[in-house]
């Protein structure tokens, strides 16, 4: 069956490839319009110091979300750590705040003057170390960066056959060994994926740098397009598309791509956890600690601000913008996710040249600022599909351009996993190709299906340039109206928006990520 599905998964992916590449056209034509200002501008000192700050911070911040992200997810899905249902939701909750906002708030707690600063000159601390710069946008891209790796390497986990641990533990092997020689490597697919997509995220990250005044290329593209400087962007675009493109090629997908499935159809039903003694109350308290600063406190800033300095909410607030947002998130994502199948499928099952250049090229959406994105998206539908321009489907097709490498980094893990020979053994038994697709391939994938959907549908929820600029018109969303009062400086509004927004994303999270997990 997979060798006759390559050609139908072949031009299916070229299709998706086809919209992927409108950013790379739109860069290419500003460019070609203003050579010598591109030769100029890289060339240029400044344009050195910047991609010196760029890679570095998304560097040091995939590192650190790898360390944090890997042992969380080992501790929720394989041990006897208490609560770790409820873990699962509250450490993926970063990612509902929008960098922009999350970046305010965390001025607001760590800065000078701010929460903790207050905290510590009470008890007579009076020196505190500087947020803003390199450290700050580090601190706060990590709190908002691990949970991609963390939900990756989830999805893999619930699949990955507890087997490998009981015959690495019969053959006298310790825990140590067992991780660290056997399960690690069985994760490595999603770890590298997670690793990307966090690289790609710091990289087009303009809310949080911005904020915290850390100079990256991001924040420069965002002032050139605002000062209408469109070859100057396009520019630093290009050099952003270089970088991402280096990063992918840094990190090997392709070496990713090894089949982990088991050679037996059987499944383990001994899913013996792991036995945490007296340190499971230490690493709760850890981790208790980690969700009370990335989640807990930014929602009690949130809460006070939207209780304190919210006068009159009949005469702001809008339920339409709730409706707006739910149906363009769900409408997003189903698109994603379905459009990322075909790609995930193809090189998992079909490794090529192809198939590998399908891949990395998909990621280049993510690496992009969604102004970027959303503009290139705005001259395609104007010069070559009037008809959709300013309606949901120009909306969706942006969105499946930013996010569709989610999708694909969560999907492609959980299909390396599939053993083929349970679809040939199928397949010699007489069993039709829908009946595989439905009781076979379907349930196998469910895991990094919901988890993809989980994300993409929250990160759609919260992603602002391309709204604001592809939305059809009075097409207010809970993300627009959150930019609309805080620009406004009616961050009271502002807060009560963002609280709604947390609350719609965090409950759907908590169904999705639990689905099909049992204790």
């Amino acid at each position: 069956m997979y060798k006759s599905s390559q050609p139908i998964l072949q031009i299916m992916s070229s299709i998706v490839l086809l919209l992927i590449s409108v950013p790379l056209v739109y860069v290419a034509i500003n460019l070609i319009s203003s050579p010598n200002k591109f030769i100029e501008y890289i060339t240029d000192q400044k344009t050195l110091f910047l991609a010196w700050n760029t890679i570095i911070l998304s560097f040091t911040v995939t590192i650190a979300s790898i360390c944090i992200s890997v042992p969380l997810a080992i501790l929720t899905i394989r041990s006897n750590l208490p609560l770790k249902r409820l873990f699962r939701v509250l450490l993926c909750l970063p990612l509902v705040f929008p960098s922009y906002i999350y970046g305010f708030l965390f001025i607001i707690l760590f800065g000078p003057k701010g929460v903790v600063y207050n905290i510590f000159k009470q008890i007579g601390i009076q020196q505190v170390p500087d947020l803003y710069g390199f450290w700050g946008a580090f601190a706060c891209l990590t709190l908002l960066s691990f949970p991609y790796i963390f939900i990756s390497v989830s999805s893999s986990l619930i699949k990955l056959d507890y087997s490998y641990e009981e015959v690495s533990s019969s053959l006298g092997k310790s825990f140590w060994y067992t991780y660290g020689k056997v399960i690690i490597p069985l994760l490595k697919p999603s770890i590298i994926v997670g690793a990307v997509l966090v690289t790609l995220y710091v990289v087009s990250d303009f809310g949080a740098v911005s904020l915290l005044q850390y100079k990256s290329f991001s924040a420069v593209i965002y002032n050139q397009y605002q000062t209408i400087q469109r070859g100057a962007a396009a520019s630093t675009s290009s050099i952003l598309i270089l970088i991402g493109l280096l990063s992918i090629w840094f990190y090997r997908p392709d070496s990713a791509n090894t089949d982990l499935y088991r050679s037996s159809a059987t499944v383990s039903r001994n899913n013996k956890l792991i036995d945490l003694s007296y340190l499971k109350w230490i690493i709760t308290f850890f981790i208790i600690l980690l969700v009370f600063i990335s989640v807990i406190m930014p929602i009690s800033v949130l809460i006070y601000w939207g209780y304190n300095y919210t006068i009159n909410y009949d005469d702001f607030f809008k339920i339409s913008s709730i409706y707006n947002s739910l149906y363009s998130s769900l409408i997003g994502s189903i698109a994603t996710v379905v459009f990322a199948i075909p790609i995930a499928l193809l090189i998992t099952k079909h490794k090529s040249y192809f198939s590998k250049i399908i891949e990395k090229i998909s990621y280049i959406g993510f690496v992009l600022p969604g102004i970027v994105v959303a503009l290139s998206v705005v001259y395609f539908g104007i010069n070559f599909a009037m008809p959709i321009y300013q309606t949901i489907i120009l909306l969706s097709i942006g969105y499946i351009i930013l996010f569709i490498p989610v999708a694909i980094g969560i999907i492609k893990p959980i299909l390396l996993q599939i053993n083929p020979k349970l679809e040939e053994s199928a397949k010699s038994l007489g069993a039709s190709n829908f009946k595989i697709w439905k009781n076979i391939n379907l349930p196998s994938m469910m895991p990094g299906l919901t988890g993809a959907f989980a994300i993409v549908f929250i990160l759609i929820m919260k992603e602002l340039p391309a709204t604001l600029i592809l939305s059809p018109l009075n097409f207010n969303t809970l993300a627009t109206s959150v930019w609309t009062h805080a620009t406004e400086a009616n961050f009271g509004m502002a807060a009560v928006y963002s609280g709604i927004l947390l609350l719609l994303t965090g409950l759907p999270m908590f169904i999705l990520l639990n689905k099909g997990i049992r204790k």
